[in-house]
């Protein structure tokens, strides 16, 4: 589902060196993939997983599990947390959620890593 979703998002694209901190890889819904299949994937074993609905609770949860390293769980808050704060901020000047291709780097390649790991082919 992901694949396609990022086909015809990539098809779509306007400008190949904008990042969008939403879609593209390494953004927002790569995050959001990772910590909605995690918790569907454990949620039988570990049922308080299903307490919260928000993706920091979720990861927090999920690094005290060990079902994620509490490592790549604070990375991808972190980068969750930004990407965020970057979209209230453009929003309020009126702009779209794609930044400057070389912004976030460190942030997008830790998601990707994470998402690839856990997701592989995501």
């Amino acid at each position: 589902m992901r694949a396609r979703m990022r086909s015809e998002l990539t098809a779509q694209k306007d400008n190949a060196t904008r990042f969008d901190l939403k879609r593209d890889p390494g953004g927002i819904v790569d995050i959001e993939f990772v910590v909605q299949f995690l918790v569907l994937a454990h949620a039988d074993e570990f049922p308080s997983l299903t307490k919260w609905s928000d993706v920091i609770r979720l990861l927090e949860a999920l690094g005290q599990k060990l079902l994620i390293s509490p490592a790549d769980a604070s990375a991808l808050s972190e980068a969750y947390l930004a990407y965020r704060g970057a979209i209230h901020v453009l929003t309020l000047e009126g702009l779209g959620p794609r930044v400057s291709d070389a912004a976030y780097s460190s942030q997008r390649e830790q998601v990707r890593r994470v998402a690839e790991s856990l997701l592989p082919g995501l």
